[in-house]
């Protein structure tokens, strides 16, 4: 009896141990792409690949210019601060959005599942454009630090950038039609300059620190 008692009293423990590890993710976890960098004011995509990794409770890595980073992070509420070398850098998570400040550089990173995520673009109504031109739609983005849907861009209106290959265009902003010029690095929208880049099949525009819209080309 005494035997069969101390076998269960294993077994029970050993389930606790399973019960310990099998625990899920927390669901800020995971791999986040960054989307902008702003110095000095201006806001604009980020120059080459960075990323941020969370995947336990304490530690992340900051792969930031070609050299990666770990440290350790705490999370209280929204505000997020990030130590590294004894440095504390402060920051904000919100939904799948993570702001960083790094000293001058202010960093806006998404989770690469909201980067990637599909949209249904035929209940976008695309404008008429000329020869060559490219027609981008918001899918994703970040508005004052916080993640932004397809969906959530669709309630508000349409985001739709056409680029002519003469360096022309118009903008439309959530239902408010701007024409624009643009060349290798900005986009002057209304008078509105925005910093952009095109990666692919995706074009990032950086309105400001708080407002990063991600495009892809639709036609």
């Amino acid at each position: 009896m005494k035997k069969f008692a101390g076998i269960l009293l294993v077994l029970s423990m050993l389930l606790c141990l399973c019960a310990c590890g099998s625990s899920e993710p927390e669901p800020y976890f995971g791999h986040y792409e960054q989307v902008s960098m702003t110095y000095g004011g201006f806001a604009m995509p980020p120059d080459g690949e960075g990323y941020i990794d969370i995947n336990s409770t304490s530690k992340m890595e900051v792969f930031l210019e070609g050299d990666s980073y770990s440290g350790k992070y705490t999370l209280d509420g929204t505000n997020f601060v990030y130590t590294q070398s004894g440095n504390d850098y402060k920051g904000t998570l919100m939904n799948d959005c993570i702001v960083l400040e790094l000293d001058d550089l202010v960093l806006t990173y998404l989770k690469d599942s909201a980067v990637s995520a599909e949209a249904d673009f035929s209940t976008v109504t695309l404008p008429e454009t000329a020869e060559g031109a490219q027609v981008y739609v918001a899918t994703c983005g970040v508005i004052n630090g916080d993640s932004c849907d397809f969906e959530l861009f669709k309630s508000m209106g349409d985001f739709i950038a056409v680029l002519n290959p003469d360096g022309t265009g118009t903008l439309d902003f959530f239902d408010n039609v701007f024409e624009l010029n643009y060349d290798d690095l900005t986009i002057d929208a209304g008078g509105s300059m925005m910093f952009y880049g095109i990666d692919g099949d995706t074009l990032t525009i950086c309105v400001n620190e708080t407002q990063v819209y991600i495009c892809k080309l639709v036609q």
